[in-house]
């Protein structure tokens, strides 16, 4: 497969849990919406729960906001905790529905009932404002033909894509009773078998290379926190 590569300029995030919002900077001036981290922060809030931790952003939310900038956006995920199989070929009223039935019964390892709440109405949200939800198997020609297109905005589970240890809540490494983590950013080239990604961690270069099956792997263990996701955005 030929090479691609989408000259972007990363956003660093501001702390540990607004990564979804750093990676929607460079995303949307791609398109030609020029915004501040601090301007999307305050238009799309990092999510705390009611005991007052913050717990990341429900990407849903952040695709709805991409709609509510004037692009067209789809939501590819993979996530069976939240979808089922059986409904990939309904409606949005239908799908609407259906996620609405299931909240009630979703349990997790870490997200309190607001905090699944929350992920449910993103979906829910950007189901309503038009947006186009598809539930694809994603492997390494997916993504490429996908990146064609243009920068693709992903969640994935961060130790298994750079190979760290679990953290503790204060992020401090703890690799027996450490918590894994989602981590928000964006794929932006291919070459000779690796994706180029664009990190917003501070601790990181610009650009990272990662092998394609590790990304993928990745892609599909983010399903560990409903996260699953990749957003493109159609012309």
């Amino acid at each position: 497969m030929e090479e691609i590569f989408h000259s972007l300029k990363r956003t660093v995030q501001a702390e540990h849990f607004d990564c979804a919002q750093a990676s929607s900077v460079p995303f949307l001036s791609f398109y030609g919406v020029e915004k501040t981290l601090d301007q999307v922060k305050n238009e799309v809030p990092v999510f705390e729960n009611a005991e007052g931790k913050k717990l990341g952003t429900a990407i849903g939310h952040i695709a709805t906001y991409f709609l509510n900038q004037g692009l067209n956006a789809t939501i590819h995920t993979s996530d069976v905790e939240i979808f089922d199989q059986t409904w990939i070929n309904l409606s949005s009223k239908e799908l609407i529905e259906k996620i609405q039935e299931r909240q009630t019964h979703l349990k997790h390892a870490v997200y309190s009932a607001d905090a699944l709440s929350a992920i449910c109405d993103g979906f829910i949200q950007f189901l309503k404002e038009g947006g186009k939800l598809v539930f694809p198997a994603v492997d390494e020609k997916y993504v490429y033909e996908l990146l064609k297109q243009g920068p693709i905005y992903t969640t994935i589970n961060y130790q298994f894509a750079f190979q760290r240890p679990r953290f503790s809540e204060d992020m401090q490494t703890d690799p027996i009773s450490g918590n894994l983590l989602t981590h928000a950013l964006l794929i932006i080239g291919y070459r000779d078998g690796k994706f180029c990604l664009l990190d917003p961690e501070s601790a990181n270069e610009e650009e990272r290379w990662l092998e394609s099956n590790r990304l993928i792997g990745a892609y599909y263990l983010a399903d560990l926190h409903l996260d699953p996701i990749l957003i493109t955005i159609q012309s």
